[in-house]
């Protein structure tokens, strides 16, 4: 299966969902016409990541039975309880044996609890406690229970794992000759009072029930990855007892497990081949459930516990302002500077489960990328007067990026592509010394002249017989030559402009894909004064029929945008927009492709011919909310709990709200979506003033 997150810059053609949207006519051509938007296509996902273990059925030591009294159902104020009583027993660094000795929380719902322990983000131990009559508790509460033996069953596994990891360590330390035999190794009471604690509290087991549905697709849609627990089960025969297997929300987190993963390791572990895939919840197939979890957890030494929702705190449901949005570019700022070398170099993409780098260092379009986000944001905060020393520093990094790469682009053996011409390009003009990279600028846009065919689509590379570049690189290129027009005005570069657009447009009649609209509508931003009103009449009409399309795939887009908590899954999605065709009552799985339409919304609010007399305030209200799920994409430091190098991650955005690989696109893409956002709300407040 593919992952349809991917963390490439430009997505296949899988995310392409609109239809017929421009209008038929080139500006060339000036031949006008309707246009209208129609459906999308869906497309599922996965990537292959570390086993986890099964546990047999009802294999926890023996508890006593359900009492019969009636208590709360568990919450919250349980699992800090909880917390504080595992807190206090690793200071002692063992759990009373006796249950004379401990309290009696008595709650209802419960099916099991997990405790780990963590030492700076590294697991030290980890113990699960299970009910023993958990079939008994599908689709109802049960009985009253007292928590607090499975707490201490569950601690005590975690404290004994901790304990053996901590000997093995030394024995591991003294045949590699690091230590010598009689040297004093670190103790398990040693790092107790140092480890961080993390609570999850297992209940709302529910069964789901898949019969009739679209196998295996309906899977997927019945639970949100990262916030709901898996439990699968093999019944028991005539030779075997039944066993079952359990994923637990933190190991998708932490391990960065995709759907796809979790089922096929939930699969393996009960011993079941990849091919009952299409028998989990059907009659007579394999029992499939889910269940919720109560997490409470201290996420680094420096940090105070706190309770997380699909591994962050979730963020209120609404729309966030313009000071929030500034808070996030900084964000974001910072996490670029981090990932910046003093050599002026980028780094890869980063996996923060195995603390990689994955290239060590971004390829050249990558890192143009986000070279160019870093000048944008530089360049507005400027036009604001607004100095900020760390953006200001960054910046002069970014140029530096830029102008090595294109240096390297010039050269009369280059073989850059044109998408990697088209970002150097672009940041060219948005850097501080662009007044200084005149000959730079102009050998790009020369080398640029060489991959373009007559029709105004560009081929891959200067080879004749490369093939042309898909729609979205296109709309990059676009957007490069647009942006080279407004500062040069030549009429050579203006009717180099509306060819490429024309062309592009005419690609748009086939799919128009959601890459494409962002660049597409920057390239119109660039060139509202292309065109003379007075002397093309006929040109002005088709310039406002294309933005007028633009500002209908931005409508349609609003349909898409999830404003409210969903029927199933955690409010953390509020804001993005689902662009996969699943059923109302499905888990919906957004993912970082919402910066890229709050660009779009963004450049929109300040293009009259886009906008036209559409309510702003709708749009403001659909940026806003968008934002706030960027946000909750960010990683932040209560969002650290595995992580073993914080510093790595923070203020970059995910691929989604289960995927923590950190890749440079979608931070790129989100700063530009603020900066988009914040320039055309200070012109908005600008107009009413």
């Amino acid at each position: 299966m593919k992952d349809k997150h991917q963390n490439t810059m430009f997505s296949s053609d899988r995310m392409s969902f609109l239809r017929n949207i421009s209008p038929k006519q080139p500006f060339s051509k000036l031949i006008t016409s309707t246009c209208c938007i129609t459906a999308m296509c869906a497309a599922l996902i996965a990537q292959v990541t570390p086993p986890l273990h099964a546990q047999p059925l009802s294999s926890n030591a023996p508890l006593e039975e359900d009492m019969p009294l009636q208590a709360p159902f568990v919450d919250l104020s349980n699992a800090m309880q909880a917390y504080h009583l595992v807190s206090n027993w690793l200071l002692d660094t063992k759990v009373p044996q006796n249950n004379f000795e401990l309290p009696r929380i008595n709650v209802t719902n419960m099916i099991g609890i997990r405790v780990t322990l963590r030492d700076s983000g590294e697991m030290v131990g980890q113990g699960t406690a299970l009910r023993s009559n958990i079939d008994n508790l599908v689709n109802k509460p049960g009985q009253a229970y007292d928590m607090i033996p499975l707490l201490a069953l569950a601690a005590r596994d975690a404290f004994t794992e901790g304990k053996r990891k901590l000997i093995n360590e030394r024995i591991d330390a003294v045949a590699k000759g690091w230590i010598e035999a009689n040297d004093r190794a670190r103790s398990f009471e040693d790092v107790a009072p140092s480890l961080q604690i993390d609570i999850q509290i297992a209940h709302e087991l529910q069964d789901i029930n898949l019969t009739g549905q679209s196998m295996p697709n309906a899977i997927y849609q019945n639970f949100s990855p990262g916030y709901h627990g898996l439990r699968i089960i093999k019944p028991a025969t005539t030779t075997e007892e039944a066993i079952d297997s359990y994923i637990w929300p933190d190991e998708v987190l932490s391990h960065n497990l995709s759907p796809h993963s979790q089922i096929t390791r939930l699969l393996t572990n009960i011993g079941s081949p990849l091919t009952d895939i299409q028998t989990i919840g059907q009659p007579n197939g394999l029992p499939f459930q889910r269940f919720d979890v109560i997490q409470f957890v201290k996420p680094q030494p420096n940090l105070a516990p706190v309770h997380l929702v699909r591994g962050n705190v979730l963020l209120p449901p609404h729309g966030i302002g313009d000071q929030d949005v500034r808070n996030l570019a900084d964000n974001l700022i910072e996490h670029f500077q981090t990932i910046t070398t003093s050599k002026d170099e980028v780094r890869g993409e980063y996996y923060p489960s195995q603390n990689l780098y994955k290239p060590a260092i971004a390829s050249d379009d990558q890192a143009l990328l986000a070279s160019y986000a870093i000048l944008r944001y530089h360049r507005y905060l400027l036009s604001q007067q607004d100095n900020d020393p760390i953006t200001d520093q960054l910046a002069d990094q970014a140029s530096n990026v830029v102008e090595i790469i294109a240096d390297q682009f010039v050269k009369p053996d280059s073989e850059a592509t044109s998408v990697e011409l088209s970002l150097a390009l672009m940041g060219v003009l948005q850097s501080p010394r662009a007044s200084l990279m005149g000959p730079t600028r102009d050998g790009l846009l020369r080398k640029l002249n060489e991959m373009a065919n007559e029709d105004g689509s560009y081929r891959t590379s200067a080879d004749p017989e490369s093939p042309n570049v898909r729609q979205q690189s296109l709309a990059l290129i676009a957007a490069a030559i647009a942006s080279t027009y407004e500062q040069q005005r030549t009429e050579e570069l203006r009717t180099q402009t509306l060819l490429v657009l024309d062309n592009l447009w005419d690609q748009t009649q086939k799919s128009l894909n959601i890459t494409t609209l962002y660049w597409l509508a920057l390239a119109h931003s660039r060139v509202d004064d292309i065109i003379n009103p007075d002397q093309d009449p006929k040109l002005r009409v088709a310039l406002v029929d294309r933005e007028q399309a633009l500002g209908n795939a931005i409508e349609k887009l609003l349909d898409l945008q999830i404003n409210v908590p969903p029927r199933l899954g955690p409010a953390d999605v509020v804001g993005a927009f689902d662009l996969y065709d699943t059923p109302l009552d499905s888990a919906p799985d957004p993912s970082w492709h919402t910066s890229q339409i709050l660009a779009l919304i963004s450049v929109g609010l300040r293009e009259p011919g886009m906008k036209e007399s559409r309510d702003d305030f709708s749009w403001i209200l659909s940026a806003s909310l968008a934002a706030r799920f960027i946000d909750q994409l960010t990683f932040k430091p209560d969002s650290t709990f595995y992580v073993q190098r914080p510093d790595q991650v923070l203020g970059g955005v995910r691929q989604s709200l289960w995927n923590n690989r950190l890749a440079i696109a979608p931070s790129a893409m989100s700063l530009l979506a603020c900066t988009e956002l914040l320039e055309s709300l200070h012109e908005l407040k600008t107009q009413t003033q």
